[in-house]
């Protein structure tokens, strides 16, 4: 009898990522995850998106929204932020009116710092009084952050973390849903033209690492995750809370608890909310994959219908 490390879960059906479906998300605001992690998608604050062009409602119903040179786009010193790339939309507002969008506006900021948005009261339509500020961590995904409508005027810096995002992110433990499998961790990096360093590895998904700065935003910003459905086999560690392996357990089903010494996800019997189920040991060197009596012991689960968006 003996107790097995964990490792990383992984498609137990051929093992390559790239046989199958792979789906590019947007990742949650300061969302992290190493590759194997099991990834959900979630919602923080409320998701309200910018009315379309010649939009708008109430009394700036079809008016424009804000010119470029109306615009003022900063950044200001908040704790713990991390920087990056921020796309910011604006609006004209008024108690109950709302105008139709600005352009896109793009806000690089340094870490330990947020962008800061600004609309000039000269110049605003008739019956405009204040603005709303929309943010996004990828072109057209901007998310409405303030609640109260902005005086014009009056600069405002987008919080950290924004108030209100979705994308995904790694579950947690006790899941009931899950999207899918990430094919590389939150921190890899995409091949992004001259200055790499031409080393392959999972940092370097197109041959190279980046030493310059991407040439597109996209390229840093999407989680690409391989779906799930029934009866595709994960091989998976079995948590030592299940107890040792034994043919008995299979037909068990399992629910998902991240390790917190590995990182790893296993399949823990344990858990309330039971998203999948045993269906064989993972066969091949009992050294490495465990055998009757060993904790932590691999095997392969099928995911249930019910737990697989």
């Amino acid at each position: 009898m003996a107790t097995l490390s964990y490792y990383e879960p992984f498609l137990a059906s051929g093992g390559d990522y790239t046989s199958f479906p792979q789906v590019a998300y947007i990742p949650l605001q300061n969302s992290a995850w190493r590759r194997g992690s099991f990834m959900t998608y979630t919602t923080t604050g409320t998701i309200v998106t910018p009315p379309g062009t010649g939009g708008g409602t109430g009394a700036l119903l079809g008016v424009a929204g804000p010119a470029a040179s109306a615009v003022t786009i900063g950044s200001a010193t908040v704790a713990n932020a991390p920087g990056g790339t921020y796309y910011i939309v604006v609006t004209y507002a008024a108690t109950g009116a709302e105008s139709g969008p600005s352009q896109e506006f793009i806000a690089n900021v340094l870490p330990g710092n947020m962008p800061t948005v600004n609309v000039a009261a000269a110049g605003a339509p008739s019956g405009a009084t204040s603005y709303n500020y929309y943010v996004g961590l990828y072109p057209a995904t901007e998310v409405k952050q303030n609640g109260a409508i902005v005086t014009l005027g009056t600069a405002t810096t987008t919080p950290n973390p924004l108030t209100n995002n979705a994308g995904i992110n790694q579950a947690a433990t006790n899941v009931a849903t899950v999207y899918g499998l990430a094919v590389n961790s939150s921190l890899a990096t995409f091949y992004s033209g001259p200055g790499g360093s031409f080393q392959v590895n999972e940092h370097a998904l197109f041959g190279a690492t980046n030493s310059a700065p991407p040439l597109t935003p996209a390229e840093t910003y999407l989680g690409y995750v391989v779906k799930l459905f029934p009866y595709l086999p994960v091989e998976i560690s079995l948590n030592v809370a299940s107890g040792a392996w034994s043919p008995m357990l299979i037909g068990t089903q399992v629910g998902l608890t991240l390790d917190a010494t590995t990182g790893f996800f296993t399949a823990d019997s344990t858990q309330s909310n039971k998203v999948a189920t045993i269906v064989a040991n993972a066969d091949g060197d009992f050294r490495t994959l465990g055998q009757v009596g060993d904790y932590g012991k691999r095997v392969l689960i099928n995911f249930l219908a019910s737990a697989v968006a």
